[in-house]
């Protein structure tokens, strides 16, 4: 045997492993060419790209892979996500992900790619330097020569690549719409009574509310009103009673279960809803005291004190006299109560107590009375 058919031999040899590489897994480097528009412009068809085993050089998000779901079956796409045991991948030309698959399946990470343009040329002018006697005419001309198939075999590769790919025109890129809904924010009106879902939507719309419920612990399932605010917001109704048993238990939230209707599917929350309570205030402006109840549900047994002073001087002495009015009362949600002390009384002592939690709050203040006497 020739040296020539040795070098030819080794050299085919090579060449196959290097391309069955991709699919059995078994060698360091390998190579491929690729067959679609999937990567385009990145890699185009006919390209050749060059890669190495993932347990060698690993992969990351970004980076190009190769995996294949059969000998006949191999794909060259981009990571796009990596999971706890799964990979995304997704061709650059193509509008969508494609499904999630096991890690161990990603053999290998491309690290260059040479265009159809430069490497068939090349290849062919090597084959040609090495294989064909170009110094011997006649023996190329002769019948069956392998040199001579090789040669025609690797022009007409070229050729019919080269129309195939290179001169053709990438089909038409499919861009899908994809619809997105996310909930940007929610708001508890001053009187407790509404929530307001803020979503962000794209290419999609709130036709509806399915089902609406408010759900707590020791609470149970309450159903909600609900109304469609411009087609990205959804207004609930908190049921009557929820704040009042939740404050008796000191907890501050509730869950809104949601059930959406979109024009491009259907829509399932499930959101926390944390709120502030406002502590009631006591005040008295002129003559007047002004117990206002900020919470959403009565404010009960609240007590008000007051103590009416009198002074009187006769001559020498000092005569004080001094009478006391108790009013117990309850002042609905959110609602103020009002309480007149113009009186004739030198001044007085007023002490409002009520229960706050598991607290109880008092307030006092001393108020001058309306008509002031005084010793002539």
């Amino acid at each position: 045997m020739r040296f020539r058919d040795i070098v030819f031999a080794v050299f085919l040899v090579l060449l196959a492993a290097s391309f069955t590489a991709i699919r059995s897994g078994f060698f360091p480097v390998a190579a491929s060419i690729v067959s679609g528009y999937s990567m385009y412009p990145s890699l185009k068809p006919g390209d050749l790209v060059l890669a190495v085993s993932t347990s060698l050089a690993g992969f990351s998000r970004g980076d190009v892979v190769i995996y294949c779901y059969s000998w006949a079956n191999c794909i060259i796409h981009r990571v796009i996500e990596v999971g706890e045991g799964v990979v995304v991948t997704k061709g650059d030309y193509n509008p969508a992900p494609d499904p999630p698959i096991p890690i161990s399946l990603v053999r290998y990470r491309v690290v260059a790619s040479i265009p159809l343009q430069i490497w068939l040329p090349a290849l062919l002018i090597i084959v040609t330097a090495i294989f064909i006697p170009v110094h011997d005419i006649k023996r190329i001309l002769e019948p069956l020569n392998l040199e001579a198939l090789l040669f025609i075999l690797i022009v007409a590769v070229y050729v019919v690549y080269t129309a195939v790919y290179v001169v053709r025109i990438p089909p038409y890129r499919t861009v899908i719409a994809v619809p997105v809904i996310q909930l940007v924010k929610y708001s508890v009106s001053r009187d407790y009574r509404v929530v307001t879902l803020t979503y962000s939507t794209e290419n999609l719309s709130i036709l509806g509310v399915s089902s609406c419920v408010v759900t707590a612990p020791g609470l149970g399932e309450l159903p909600c009103d609900y109304s469609i605010v411009d087609g990205n917001s959804i207004m609930v109704w908190v049921p009557l009673g929820v704040y009042e048993k939740l404050f008796e238990q000191g907890v501050n939230m509730f869950y809104l279960n949601i059930t959406a209707r979109l024009d491009k599917g259907v829509l399932k929350g499930y959101y926390p809803i944390n709120y502030t309570y406002r502590m009631p205030t006591v005040s008295i402006i002129g003559h007047t005291l002004i117990v206002s109840n900020p919470l959403p549900f009565s404010l009960k047994d609240v007590e008000v004190n007051i103590t009416e002073v009198n002074e009187t001087f006769i001559g020498l002495k000092h005569i004080v006299n001094a009478s006391t009015t108790y009013i117990v009362v309850t002042i609905g949600p959110l609602e103020n109560y009002t309480l007149s002390l113009c009186r004739p009384y030198s001044y007085a002592y007023v002490s409002v107590t009520y229960t706050y939690g598991s607290e109880r709050q008092v307030w006092v203040a001393k108020v001058e009375g309306c008509f002031q006497q005084g010793a002539g």
